[in-house]
């Protein structure tokens, strides 16, 4: 909410925007970003001697509007014409100069230099009104504004060649400007002091990067080779558009207040309606154009934001080496599709199944799904190989419980990955050339991103180095090709790679939960766990890190045929955060009821 006006900021009805440095009361942290800018004046213009020595010998740089605009007329009579029309409001002045330039001879310039002319010159004269807003808190501010803004227009004009880059920023920064027709209609709030006090600053920021960069032969040469970093001028572009928005904001606001006003007089005074109609609609017109424009600009930039995040995550997905997604694994269909065809239906009547009834009624998922905390739920239990279509299907009788979890999920519009480890007719057909621990935490991974790539943006070059790192290849076939390894060392290959293989999946998380404001879980389903091709126990030390972790708000449902004894021995996991229930095993229909499993915590 925008600010109270206060009295003291209006003299004789016009607003005082910054009181003079010498008088009392002068808003001296509402200036901190223009003195900031103010003091690297001197280090600029060091950065900079030897090119103006160069270009101007000793002539000094313009430290003033009127200076800049003869400096403009130097380069382009016919722009200092129509400045002289449009802009300046000093014909005479102008026009004596004008036809003295025309028989005299003006410097050549070239199309695109005389485009960014033009920019320029449209550009100062939106910029003009902020810089004014400055000097009222000291001339220093109006000349280092000027100053800057000279330097920049001899460099580019000198400088830049067959660049349009800068005419095209300047021209989309000069139509962010609120196009109003006096700059003292936006009263001077705090916030709205501040916001301008920003502005000042950016312009004048961009402004020297431009023009160092410009006199950078280095710089300009790797961008001509097509694939630069990314520049520092079109970032503080950015950030210009981005408060200048806010000034368009807090002037709706207080323009709003203004109408407010108007209509007040109206009825106090007895104004003509017809004056007061017209002066409100006038108003209206001017905020409603101003939204349009900043509402445009942000739909633009979302996109160009969007775009981007899909060619990142490309890019990743390559260095994932992920060739195509989802594969059968991470497709919940085509795993229900099996799961179908795993189980006769005319054995429906003689055995217990799993339904979404039935993973409801269990008072430990209840439990899971409705904790404020991260956590782990393991469901675990033998299936009757008699329930099976036929014996050569090898599915557990529990595996549906995860696609039901994932309904649950898609009804309530919760975030999730979902994994199943025996997407086959048989345990072993998976088609994979890697460990299926790692192809599982992989895809989790690669899920996350695709529903939020913007995750990039921030998390792209520390992603990329956890895969790049020798840990994350440990188990690669390539790296075990003709090696015996002892027992013992297979085992800490298991774990370290294991481990390089979770902080991936780790990483996306935290970021997830940073961005997250409503502080909502992340949901990972994994079906088959105990097929991971190692000891489920080194699997769920991760898990268990996972969910200690106060960076990260995931909560986890695991599901575990224990056909085989050793299972027993893994799931005897003592956490607060992990809730097992064993001995889920299915037995001849109507027994359910007179055999629980067993629930542990």
């Amino acid at each position: 909410m925008a600010s109270k006006i206060p009295m003291e900021a209006i003299e004789e009805g016009k607003p005082v925007w910054f009181e003079d440095p010498r008088k009392a009361g002068a808003n001296e942290q509402l200036l901190k970003p223009a003195k900031d800018v103010v003091r690297g004046r001197d280090q600029f213009k060091q950065s900079l001697q030897g090119f103006l020595k160069k270009s101007r010998g000793n002539a000094d740089t313009p430290k003033t509007k009127e200076d800049l605009e003869k400096e403009i007329a130097k380069y382009d009579y016919s722009n200092l014409k129509n400045e002289a029309v449009n802009i300046l409001n000093a014909a005479a002045r102008v026009n004596s100069t004008y036809n003295r330039e025309r028989q005299e001879g003006r410097k050549k310039v070239g199309r695109i230099a005389q485009e960014f002319i033009n920019s320029f010159s449209e550009f100062l004269g939106v910029y003009s009104g902020i810089v004014n807003i400055m000097k009222g808190a000291g001339q220093i501010y109006g000349e280092v504004a000027y100053e800057t803004l000279s330097v920049l227009f001899i460099v580019v004009v000198n400088k830049s060649g067959n660049d349009s880059g800068m005419a095209d920023l300047l021209q989309e920064m000069r139509k962010s400007f609120p196009r109003l027709d006096d700059w003292t209609l936006i009263y001077p709030t705090p916030s709205m002091k501040q916001v301008v006090a920003e502005v000042y600053k950016e312009v004048i920021t961009f402004a020297r990067d431009a023009s160092v960069y410009f006199t950078r032969f280095r710089t300009r040469f790797w961008k001509a080779l097509g694939n630069p970093p990314a520049m520092g001028i079109e970032k503080t572009a950015s950030v210009i558009h981005s408060k200048l928005a806010e000034v368009t904001s807090e002037a709706m606001v207080n323009l709003h207040k203004r109408n407010q006003q108007i209509q007040l007089t109206v009825e106090e005074s007895k104004i003509t309606l017809e004056e007061s109609h017209s002066t409100i609609q006038r108003l209206e017109s001017m905020l409603e154009e101003a939204r349009l424009e900043n509402e445009k600009y942000r739909q633009q930039e979302e996109l160009e934001k969007e775009n981007e995040d899909k060619q990142r995550l490309e890019t990743f997905k390559g260095i994932l080496e992920i060739i195509s997604y989802p594969t059968a694994p991470s497709n919940p269909d085509i795993c229900a599709h099996m799961l179908t065809k795993a189980f006769d239906c005319h054995k429906k009547n003689h055995y217990q199944y799993m339904t979404r009834t039935l993973l409801e009624s269990l008072p430990t998922y209840k439990s899971w799904f409705a904790s404020s905390e991260s956590s782990v739920l393991l469901l675990a239990g033998e299936t009757n190989t008699n329930a099976r279509a036929g014996r050569g299907y090898t599915h557990s009788w529990l595996s549906p419980a995860t696609l039901f979890a994932v309904d649950i999920l898609r009804e309530n519009d919760e975030r999730g990955a979902y994994y199943c480890c025996h997407p086959g007719a048989r345990t072993d057909d998976n088609d994979l050339d890697t460990y299926l621990a790692k192809d599982l935490l992989i895809k989790l991974s690669y899920k996350l991103l695709e529903s939020q790539p913007k995750v990039l943006r921030r998390k792209m070059a520390q992603l990329q180095s956890i895969v790049t790192q020798p840990f994350w290849t440990l188990l690669d076939p390539q790296k075990l090709e003709n090696r015996r390894l002892e027992s013992w060392e297979l085992k800490e290959r298991q774990r370290s790679a294991l481990a390089s293989w979770f902080s991936l999946l780790r990483e996306i998380l935290e970021e997830l939960k940073e961005e997250n404001d409503e502080g909502k879980f992340t949901y990972l389903i994994i079906d088959r766990m105990d097929l991971v091709e190692m000891k489920v126990s080194y699997f769920m030390d991760e898990l268990v890190k996972l969910v200690r972790n106060e960076n990260v708000r995931v909560k986890i449902l695991a599901v575990l045929d224990t056909v085989r004894g050793e299972w027993d021995e893994d799931l005897g996991v003592v956490d607060a955060r992990v809730l097992v229930v064993q001995g889920l095993d299915q037995k001849p229909a109507g027994t359910f009821g007179h055999a629980s499993p067993i629930e542990d915590k």
